[in-house]
């Protein structure tokens, strides 16, 4: 006699107003400071849509991943980009707290 087991896992639907966020670095291709972190290009992923823009470096990196990740995570995350490395946020976070960070576009015609 055959036991059947039947595993369901559990895939959580992303919910509306809430994002994944991915950060892509862009390196300076030439001059003297080849190779260094020039800007940030940003995705965030909804159930509405997907939006990108870039960030120069000019503001706090760690102060801004902090508010969405612990802030050691904020310090490897800052240190994967200026390695050059594309870094995926772990988590799903809300639209709201994109607001004032990473120079997102904060207009009403924003999705979320």
């Amino acid at each position: 006699m055959a036991i059947r087991v039947r595993i369901r896992s559990r895939v959580s639907k992303p919910r509306r107003g809430f994002f994944t966020l991915t950060a892509e670095p862009r390196l300076k291709q030439d001059g003297p400071l080849r190779g260094y972190l020039d800007y940030v290009v940003f995705t965030a992923c909804t159930t509405d849509g997907l939006q990108m823009w870039h960030a120069d470096k000019s503001g706090n990196l760690i102060a801004d991943f902090s508010a969405l990740v612990s802030p050691l995570t904020a310090i490897e995350i800052v240190k994967e980009l200026y390695l050059g490395r594309t870094v995926a946020l772990p988590g799903r976070y809300r639209i709201e707290n994109l607001r004032g960070r990473f120079g997102f576009p904060d207009t009403p015609e924003s999705f979320g």
